[in-house]
């Protein structure tokens, strides 16, 4: 296990007025602040000239890229091949921890720490294409000391999440964990979750954050060979920690007041644990609030911890900007271990326990079949093998059989064989006490059993046939067992044997036979039906459809055709079958649609009655009506998204017919064509037969067609505002591929929060 210090960096916010003492060394990871002497203290001023600071890195007016690039991505690298890792952004508020974490959301080139993470997890994972990933997502705030989470269908439910820590883990006990399954999914929850974030607006920034906010990714990796006995946990913290203030400059009161005053004692609580940890105090108060209980492996535990200390290097933040350097100080001397952390999950264990029972019980095969010994059994014994084994003993015990009779080759064998000799003598002392016969008799009763019941049963069915001198003989059947006589039976009628007797059939029967053969010629398939061959077209006694079917069936080159018309065919049915299924959700979505605007409609006019008769004659929105209005932009929301899906499946449905009609139309140009390399003459019918069978082709595909896409005259075309959304997506996108992702999940969060109810981000703190 190697130890490893925090690394830590340190960002400026660009400025135009930049402090004049505030220099960064040419290397590129110190800097030094000079403070001018005060020429009111005298001659003799004792004052602090100046300070250096030596962090892994200082960056000045850098992009947000270049940021990743040098402190995060190491990092995030780590958390895909199994290690824990932790992001913290640190300083005082306008410093723009904000800014480096979450960046830009309206700017797809600014975007901060978090989006650039996930769009590096999601792509090493379809690069790695030799292991399996699974990715789950988690969103929480500390609001004055308490714990809210962002990805809850309730968030202002805290009282049911605990931070839990034990030697070598850190949880959040009722945290929701979201599985996402790529990059768009990611940062939709993480868009959403930021909505219901706390801000405020003060003097020194106009969306200050008013809480602490840990951002999580939580990765499984399997091997594909170790799949089901290993697999590789380990979790991403992307910290942005509100910023500290003095409430001397941001005037803060009331509410704003209690905020500030929470989040200074949470990081004044951070500061001490950090302390602690580098004088190496034998006690460390992780507990002594929710931020640093929640940060305990990320401090000093399993996990690799990098830390961004923001700086605002203006004149009159000289004071802050000396505070976060030495706490970044601090923090650079804090020591981690981070290990590979391998899943506890008793299901792996077990699948690891049988794959190494299965190996060595081939090495012990194997050692005995060298060994001569031939070969040993090792599993369990069967209910019938102990009884057997039981007999065994019973007679070695009468003595009629050897010691060398007793199965010793194994120790399974010789434990059974114990268990054997238990149960036999628990049974003869049971004999013993209650006057039964003894042991003698016992064991002849179980070796002479079977030559009793075969006296006693002489004569039966299956016995030997002593007669003969050898075989068997069968007996004789019982009269009730013949079966009963049928006057319509083949052979009975006339009492004739060895031929059979037809019963004359009625005229109206013989007639419907011979309509369904001619409707159906007796073993011709049912695709050659579709393709149109039909006895009738050829004659002089050949068959076409036999000759077609001897042509998919024996011929190779038929057989290929065959084959890829199969393929065709099970494409086009399963495309068939996802559209009848979104086609369902878009006609379900509709008819709720539908009914909701029924529904709005007549609360609607009931209201307006009710308010003609009042003395106002003015509506009031009521709840019922408030609740149907909501119901009815969720319904609107996810119509769109089925009816999206549609026109997808729909879009790819025209290529997979043209695939299939083609697949049909080399079958049949294939089978002509060594048809007539047959040297095979076809009737006067057969003239027009291809012609016939493009035309059949023709109205076949048409009928697919009209059968997949039923268009309903309900579903309308993209309105004007998706039209321009997909339009903007791909201008957005043309520039630069890879940021389809994030603009299509900014896209789906204000789906998501125009279906909201506009009160709904309020009820998230309780207030």
């Amino acid at each position: 296990m190697k130890k490893s210090h925090v690394k830590v960096f340190v960002r400026t916010r660009p400025t135009a007025r930049v402090y004049e003492g505030l220099k960064i060394d040419k290397d590129g990871e110190s800097i030094t602040i000079t403070f001018p002497k005060e020429e009111s203290l005298g001659f003799i001023n004792n004052q602090l000239a100046n300070l250096t600071f030596k962090y892994d890195g200082v960056l000045e007016n850098v992009s947000q890229d270049i940021v990743y690039n040098i402190c995060a991505q190491e990092a995030v690298d780590s958390v895909l091949s199994g290690y824990n890792a932790t992001i913290i952004c640190y300083g005082q508020t306008g410093a723009g921890k904000t800014f480096t974490m979450s960046g830009d959301a309206h700017n797809y080139a600014h975007r901060g720490v978090i989006p650039r993470a996930l769009h590096h997890v999601f792509r090493e994972i379809d690069l790695r294409t030799d292991r399996l990933y699974k990715v789950h997502v988690s969103y929480m705030e500390i609001y004055n000391e308490a714990l809210y989470d962002l990805l809850s269908d309730k968030p202002a439910a805290s009282d049911s999440l605990s931070v839990l820590d034990d030697a070598s883990n850190t949880v959040v006990r009722g945290l929701t964990k979201v599985e996402v399954h790529n990059e768009e999914e990611a940062l939709s929850h993480f868009f959403l979750g930021s909505q219901g974030r706390s801000t405020a607006v003060n003097v020194l920034n106009s969306n200050s954050s008013r809480s602490h906010l840990l951002f999580s990714l939580y990765v499984e990796m399997r091997t594909s060979a170790e799949a089901s006995e290993r697999a590789l946990i380990s979790k991403l913290h992307l910290v942005d920690l509100a910023g500290s203030e003095r409430t001397k400059k941001t005037n803060a009161s009331g509410e704003q007041l209690r905020e500030a005053s929470c989040i200074n004692k949470s990081l004044t609580f951070l500061e001490q644990v950090v302390n602690a940890l580098a004088r190496k105090d034998t006690h460390v108060p992780f507990r002594q609030s929710k931020l640093t209980a929640a940060l305990r492996d990320a401090l000093g535990g399993n996990c690799k911890t990098v830390m961004i200390a923001n700086l605002w290097p203006e004149a009159m933040h000289v004071d802050e900007c000396v505070s976060t350097l030495r706490f970044a100080s601090r923090a650079r001397c804090l020591e981690t271990e981070a290990v590979v952390n391998e899943s506890d999950d008793p299901g792996l264990a077990l699948h690891k326990a049988e794959r190494q029972i299965r190996e060595l019980k081939q090495e012990l095969a194997m050692r005995d079949m060298l060994s001569g010994r031939g070969r040993v059994v090792y599993e369990d014994l069967s209910a019938g093998e102990q009884l057997e084994l039981q007999h065994l003993v019973t007679r070695y015990l009468s003595g009629t059989a050897e010691l060398d009779e007793l199965p010793v080759d194994s120790l399974k064998h010789i434990r059974e064989t114990y268990k054997a000799f238990r149960v036999v003598a628990g049974a003869w002392a049971t004999a013993a006490a209650t006057g039964h016969a003894g042991p003698q008799q016992n064991a002849a009763s179980l070796s002479g059993g079977q030559g009793s019941m075969l006296d006693s049963d002489a004569g039966g069915v299956g016995d030997v046939d002593t007669s003969q001198g050898a075989g068997f003989c069968i007996g004789t059947a019982p009269q009730q067992a013949r079966p009963a006589a049928s006057a319509g039976a083949p052979g009975h009628s006339g009492g004739s044997t060895g031929s059979f007797a037809s019963t004359p059939r009625a005229p109206g029967h013989q007639q419907h036979g011979q309509q369904q053969q001619k409707q159906q010629p007796f073993g011709q398939p049912a695709d050659q039906q579709v393709l149109g061959f039909s006895a009738g077209g050829v004659s002089g006694g050949v068959d076409r459809n036999a000759w077609f079917s001897k042509y998919k069936h024996s011929i190779p080159q038929g057989r290929r055709q065959s084959d890829i018309l199969k393929q065709q065919q099970q494409q086009v049915a399963e495309l068939k079958q996802q559209i009848k299924g979104v086609g369902a959700q878009v006609n379900s979505s509709k008819a709720q649609i539908d009914t909701l605007n029924a529904q709005l409609e007549a609360k609607k006019a009931s209201a307006s009655a009710a308010a003609c008769h009042s003395t106002g004659g003015s509506t009031v929105l009521d709840d019922e009506e408030y609740q149907l209005m909501q119901q009815l932009k969720a319904a609107k929301v996810k119509y769109r998204v089925a009816f999206d899906s549609l026109k997808l499946l729909r879009s790819g449905l025209e290529p997979v017919i043209d695939s299939l009609a083609a697949a049909k139309e080399a079958l049949i140009t294939g089978f002509d064509e060594w048809w007539s390399s047959q040297g095979l003459v076809a009737g006067s019918g057969a003239g027009n037969h291809q012609q016939q069978q493009q035309g059949q082709i023709a109205a076949w595909r048409a009928a697919v067609a009209d059968d997949n896409v039923d268009e309903d005259d309900d579903i309308a075309e993209l309105d004007p505002g998706e039209a321009f959304d997909r339009r903007d997506l791909a201008r957005k996108a043309a520039g630069d591929p890879s940021s389809t992702a994030f603009y299509a999940a900014k896209k789906q969060t204000a789906k998501v929060l125009g279906a909201r109810s506009p009160g709904a981000a309020d009820t998230r703190r309780g207030l």
